[in-house]
């Protein structure tokens, strides 16, 4: 009997892919692989047993996490943004004793996440740590990057040349914080996080800081538009950013476009170049060998993600900005080689991650006692039902994770087979419930 292995996704732009490409190794070692919704994930009623990878065991999730081990399934984590926390107490909120004394597995980013954790004196058994590195970086390395093609070559159409702007400013232009709420409101009344006083301010000094940058990003746009006039400019501000405050900037600059749109990887691959600072995405620009720009108006041993400003060429001011550019477009750039330093970080930067967890995964979901035979399936008429009623509600979730046919994902997946040398005609796709995918071998 195959086993089942539960992939919930909160953010489709940021998980999707990634989370395809691991169901789609899980089904071809022989199991089920449910990529779904969080509601669908932790709706345990009638579902059989199985095992979760959840994206993180932050304190908050502590009830969530019991409801699933009472129902007998066995409940994992590989918390994405583990990568490049701004410091081993930011790291502290991702996790809790009382999480990690109840979860079967942490996988862990890289040993540096790891070591962060420990600064928070975690008590962690030796077996239940696993460090593997996040999926989402195959599809930088090849064969995978070759998915990207399409989606890359529609933009270069549409747009022609651009260069791309990475913005990460998610703390200082956040579209779910009102503007005259402290942190603290935010997080610990409107989230009902009780997050500490330490890590509240730790969280109000990052955004003073990050602000500043910010700021300085919103002058170089104009600039950039004049010295880059036969170029469009793209900016791709982060998940969690208010668009119009991007929009009132470039709303008067016609070569100048702000676009929040699919997954972050054919943008980076149809760019000339990418300019950032301190983005995780900048990560996946140097495993894509695009030239990069990191623009550090400001500096700082606290706050500054380090690692991936180091992945390009560090610019002061935009003056240098500028310059730096137009010597990428000239053939005179020098890409930098921090592989050795990244692995800390990403332990997959030779390896495949989605090979490694369908395989931890894999060996968790034997240790099942199956004591619930439910279904994975609603009933035809609810599931077209549900997905009639949530494919035009509007409000957060449906933004985060949009409306995915099944179609979009069976054609995802096809190409992903023709990559990896996999037959697709094996692999089956069926939709169990609205964004809820089954994907296992025939």
């Amino acid at each position: 009997m195959k086993n089942i292995i539960f992939l919930p996704i909160e953010i489709k732009t940021r998980e999707f892919d990634a989370k395809l490409l691991l169901a789609l190794q899980i089904a071809n070692d022989g199991n089920k692989a449910i990529v779904c919704t969080r509601g669908y994930c932790n709706d345990l009623r009638n579902k059989p047993n199985g095992v979760v990878l959840a994206k993180s065991i932050a304190g908050f999730e502590l009830d969530t996490i019991i409801k699933h081990k009472e129902h007998g399934n066995m409940y994992t984590s590989l918390d994405i943004e583990g990568i490049l926390n701004i410091s081993y107490k930011d790291q502290s909120f991702r996790f809790s004793q009382d999480t990690i004394n109840q979860v079967d597995k942490v996988f862990i980013n890289g040993i540096n996440e790891l070591e962060r954790i420990r600064k928070n004196d975690f008590l962690i058994e030796e077996s239940k740590i696993s460090i593997t590195g996040a999926p989402q970086f195959d599809f930088y390395k090849k064969p995978l990057s070759n998915v990207f093609k399409d989606k890359s070559d529609l933009y270069k159409s549409k747009y022609g040349k651009y260069i791309l702007v990475l913005s990460r400013f998610g703390e200082s232009n956040n579209k779910y914080k009102n503007d005259e709420q402290s942190w603290e409101e935010f997080y610990n009344e409107t989230l009902d996080l009780n997050m500490s006083k330490e890590l509240i301010n730790l969280y109000d000094n990052f955004e003073k800081y990050s602000t500043k940058i910010f700021k300085n990003f919103l002058s170089m746009i104009p600039y950039l538009a004049k010295e880059f006039s036969e170029y469009r400019i793209i900016i791709r501000p982060h998940p969690n950013e208010k668009l119009n405050t991007w929009e009132d900037v470039t709303n008067k600059l016609d070569n100048v476009k702000v676009v929040f749109e699919g997954a972050v990887g054919p943008w980076i691959q149809g760019s000339d170049f990418v300019i950032h600072n301190g983005c995780t995405t900048a990560i996946e620009s140097y495993l894509l060998e695009k030239p990069i720009i990191s623009y550090m108006p400001y500096t700082s041993k606290k706050y500054d993600l380090h690692i991936a400003n180091k992945t390009g060429k560090q610019c002061s001011s935009i003056e240098e900005v500028v310059s730096s550019g137009k010597d990428i477009l000239n053939g005179k750039y020098k890409k930098q080689n921090i592989d050795d330093e990244l692995k800390k970080y990403i332990y997959n930067i030779d390896l495949n991650a989605y090979e490694i967890l369908s395989c931890e995964l894999s060996k968790l979901s034997c240790k099942i006692q199956k004591t619930k035979s439910g279904k994975l399936e609603k009933n035809i008429f609810r599931k077209e039902w549900k997905k009639t009623k949530l494919k035009f509600k509007k409000g957060n979730s449906n933004k985060k994770f949009p409306y995915t046919s099944l179609g979009e994902v069976k054609n995802k997946v096809e190409n992903m087979c023709i990559d990896l040398g996999i037959d697709s005609k094996r692999i089956k796709i069926k939709e169990v419930d609205y964004n809820s995918f089954l994907i296992y071998k025939k």
